[in-house]
């Protein structure tokens, strides 16, 4: 066990176990009203949504640790889903105090901020469900144009907005805790402010500190070049100073001031070589409504660089071969570890399988052939799917493919020596990590990381 994974479990375990110490105190000092299963039950349900409540603010803020520590989209996926669990916990407690313990009373403020808080996180699981959470519901037709005509009047800034609710929906559930009649004791009351300026010290950091600090570092776009139909290929240098300093295959949160866009955050891999410093480069395809301007961008527009995130490259991997295996636009973070392969490691065997639909989609095709020339343990399979005149291989990255193309070298995990490495549509994702496992490659010979978020 590496320190990454025991710094995994660490998190893992006291991110679960922290409110446990509180729960047993809180019940220990209600007993003098009688330990009964409701009021056991009410603890638990009460005290753990608070407690995580103020860590989701840790979870949004993008923190760095937490970021190389488990990827931004699997915290971001557990932000979400530990949201919804809260919110359903903090609705059981409430349903067991107002019909078993408090008889229907509404006098008090305790009961009064309760209400409000549950009502505030009502509100903001219904918002973020349906702004921001691609639901089982799009499939039907109405609601999805109803849906799509809304989220038209918001822009991707906006929609981030809605988290401000959780803000309000904590303060009025720290309320609703200090006013609690065994929440006036004072060790009690010190652990839920602790907790709760903890979250605000990572909110304000996040939406007020951050945004400055970036600001103070500002890049000037120096090329922009179509790089096909539908992809842009932006080249930007900071204004003074170094690049930041990142790793092949990472990616930053990117605000680019031009006219013709919205001045908000969006993420994008480098392309870039992380040992040259004097630009930054990434390429972007036309898939939505930011995107689509992209296009329009000029040079000498300022872009702030929020970053480097990600936790996907080849680094430290100890496999005999590197088999990159992309999908469309997934190709960028590859672009990265080949040219840092170029300079640092030119022997090292990489077999790089790329979905694409058709010629024109090979972007940096000219340069993956000077790879094939340069590195001489590199080799290249293109797979077409929508391409008459291709002679090359057709179809999909599918077991066919993979199996002639990078078989795994043994079903014994501990004899494998091939390191996979995923990047993708979600689709295409889906399809090769199943057919992965249905090979017997062992999971610590697969990586990947989701970039949809």
């Amino acid at each position: 066990m590496n320190m990454s994974d025991k710094r995994r479990i660490i998190l893992i375990l006291f991110y679960f176990l922290s409110p446990v110490i509180y729960i047993i105190y809180f019940t220990i000092l209600t007993s003098t009203y009688g330990i009964s299963l409701p009021r056991i039950a009410t603890n638990i349900l009460g005290l753990a949504p608070y407690i995580w409540f103020t860590y989701e603010f840790i979870l949004m803020a993008r923190p760095r640790f937490l970021d190389q520590t488990f990827g931004m989209y699997n915290i971001l996926r557990f932000h979400v889903r530990m949201a919804i669990i809260s919110t359903l916990m903090a609705f059981c407690h409430a349903m067991i105090h107002f019909f078993i313990i408090s008889k229907f009373k509404f006098s008090s403020w305790e009961v009064r901020t309760g209400i409000l808080a549950f009502f505030f996180l009502l509100i903001l699981m219904l918002l973020s469900g349906f702004f921001m959470i691609e639901t089982i519901s799009t499939k039907v037709k109405a609601y999805r144009n109803f849906r799509d005509h809304c989220v038209k009047k918001f822009n991707y800034s906006q929609s981030l907005k809605i988290h401000n609710i959780t803000l309000i929906a904590t303060t009025f559930l720290l309320i609703h805790l200090l006013f609690s009649s065994s929440g006036k004791e004072p060790f009690l009351q010190t652990i839920f402010l602790i907790h709760y300026l903890a979250g605000f010290f990572f909110w304000f950091f996040h939406r007020i500190i951050r945004p400055r600090v970036i600001k103070r570092h500002p890049y000037k776009i120096t090329d922009v070049i179509q790089t096909n139909g539908s992809i842009w290929t932006l080249r930007f240098s900071p204004e003074r100073g170094e690049i930041l300093s990142y790793k092949p295959g990472q990616y930053g949160y990117l605000s680019i001031n031009s006219e013709e866009l919205e001045k908000e955050l969006h993420p994008f891999t480098f392309i870039s070589n992380p040992l040259q410093k004097e630009y930054l480069s990434v390429s972007i395809k036309n898939a939505g409504d930011y995107t689509s301007k992209i296009g329009n961008v000029k040079v000498g527009d300022v872009v702030y660089v929020d970053g480097p995130y990600g936790i996907f490259n080849h680094l430290g991997k100890k496999g005999e071969q590197l088999v990159f295996i992309a999908g469309g636009i997934g190709i960028t973070p590859f672009l990265s570890m080949l040219r840092y392969i170029k300079e640092t490691d030119k022997s090292r065997k990489i077999c790089l399988i790329w979905g694409v639909c058709t010629q024109e989609d090979m972007i940096f095709d000219k340069e993956l052939e000077e790879f094939r020339k340069e590195l001489p343990n590199f080799s290249m399979v293109p797979i077409l799917s929508d391409d008459d005149s291709w002679t090359g291989e057709c179809g999909f990255i599918d077991n066919k493919m993979l199996n002639k193309y990078a078989p795994c070298s043994d079903h014994n995990p501990k004899k494998q020596s091939k390191d996979y490495l995923v990047c993708g549509p979600k689709l295409m994702m889906d399809l090769v990590l199943g057919t992965l496992k249905k090979m017997g490659v062992s999971k610590s010979h697969i990586f990947y990381e989701n970039f949809i978020f």
